[in-house]
């Protein structure tokens, strides 16, 4: 798995390389973020994020063409090797028929109601490591990141959900549409596009999935709070030897759980049950 923030030293120049993850991550609990910078965040491949991943396999092969039934099989291939992973946990499904139902909910959802929407292809799985301010100390900040699908209308991010998205939530905190739209508009010296996450709800049932297209954007306000933040965290490292010592602690959401923090048994779990 990819590192979600590194700290390199080029030429006697210290660059922070943020992705948007680690970013998501310091906003909900700085110290969380803090023990998946040292690699001390035990780590866990739960169903859901394999199903996520598995969904993602089976999209990638439908936009190139594949027929709907070898889509799914690709993609349950991929979550039966991703459930025989040591840190592999069951958390939500309990049998693998159950996941494959999801995947083949979440790829007809996908197909009827995702695909017909999308333009002409202009990039798929795009990677980016971009350089986006250098502080007075001469430290710089970088981005660094891939989005799933471009074309005409913007960027596209592919989600499977346990439940609808809201879309206030969306437009007043979500990191990625911010730091991908950014590194759009960098790459290409253009005004930022939108952002579109097509959102499938999972479900084990029988029927496609429901899915929501959600379309956010961001413009220079959100790009300048970013970099600030990016910056804090910056600051936050180096006021504790290089993130040796403890960050702050979040505990106010539905994030500071068990079923989404591997720390859970070592942190807030070890006072309250």
């Amino acid at each position: 798995m990819e590192a979600q923030v590194k700290v390199e030293y080029r030429d006697g120049i210290r660059r922070f390389i943020f992705r948007q993850s680690w970013m998501n991550t310091f906003q909900h609990c700085p110290e969380q973020a803090r023990l998946d910078m040292h690699g001390l965040l035990p780590r866990v491949e739960s169903d859901a994020t394999a199903i996520g991943t598995s969904v993602h396999v089976g999209i990638e092969h439908l936009l190139d063409d594949a027929e709907p039934s070898e889509a799914w099989r690709l993609s349950c291939s991929k979550f039966d090797e991703l459930s025989e992973l040591p840190e592999f946990a069951w958390l939500q499904v309990k049998t693998p028929a159950t996941a494959h139902r999801i995947i083949y909910n979440a790829l007809w959802g996908w197909y009827d109601e995702i695909e017909p929407k999308l333009g002409r292809t202009i990039s798929v799985e795009q990677h980016f490591s971009l350089h986006v301010q250098t502080m007075p100390c001469g430290d710089e900040i970088w981005i660094e990141g891939t989005w799933d699908y471009e074309d005409e209308h913007g960027l596209w991010d592919w989600k499977t959900a346990g439940r609808e998205y809201q879309p206030w939530e969306v437009e007043r905190w979500y990191v990625q549409p911010t730091q991908y739209t950014l590194a759009h508009s960098l790459i290409n010296d253009c005004y930022p596009l939108p952002f579109n996450y097509a959102v499938m709800v999972k479900t084990g049932g029988e029927g496609p999935s429901k899915t929501q297209h959600l379309q956010v954007r961001r413009d220079e306000g959100h790009y300048k709070w970013l970099v600030r933040q990016m910056k804090n965290a910056v600051a936050l490292y180096d006021m504790t030897d290089g993130g040796e010592h403890p960050w702050p602690l979040m505990d106010q959401g539905w994030h500071c759980s068990p079923k989404w923090c591997s720390a859970w048994s070592s942190c807030k779990g070890a006072y309250v049950s």
